[in-house]
């Protein structure tokens, strides 16, 4: 059975996998959607990688439930042109939405706290366009509990 981070983790790749401008989004890295990257950077295709940084125990109503504050990064990778800054922001705003729509990922969460985003265009030798993105989610867990 699946822990309650791993539940939660999938659900978050479900909804970045929503973003497609068939679905109303400004952007199609929805296609492209990984926890961890799985190619070289230098190969990498338009889309988004999602990384695990860690949680910690942040309070507990009592001895047996502890909330959880789990920081998740996602960045943005798209392919330079001119028009790298506003595509990056875009891809932002649409990370943004899509999180948005269910910030308790079907209740597995208590709720979702947009923390920083951050654009980086290079245009030297390596052409490359990216942003970073960092939101924490808060859930209750049991104690010792593999949940």
């Amino acid at each position: 059975m699946a822990n309650k981070r791993d539940g939660i983790m999938s659900a978050i790749v479900t909804a970045l996998g929503t973003i497609k401008t068939t679905a109303g989004y400004s952007t199609n890295l929805g296609s492209y959607v990984k926890e961890f990257r799985t190619v070289p950077v230098a190969k990498a295709v338009d889309g988004l990688t999602v990384y695990d940084r860690g949680q910690e125990n942040v309070g507990s109503a009592d001895q047996v439930k502890a909330l959880t504050e789990w920081r998740l990064e996602v960045m943005v990778d798209i392919t330079y042109t001119t028009t790298s800054a506003q595509n990056i922001r875009k891809a932002i705003a649409d990370v943004y939405k899509a999180i948005g729509v269910d910030d308790t990922y079907s209740g597995k969460a208590h709720f979702t706290v947009p923390v920083s985003d951050e654009m980086n265009l290079i245009q030297e030798e390596k052409k490359v366009a990216d942003a970073r993105i960092i939101f924490h989610v808060y859930y209750r867990t049991t104690t010792f509990a593999d949940e």
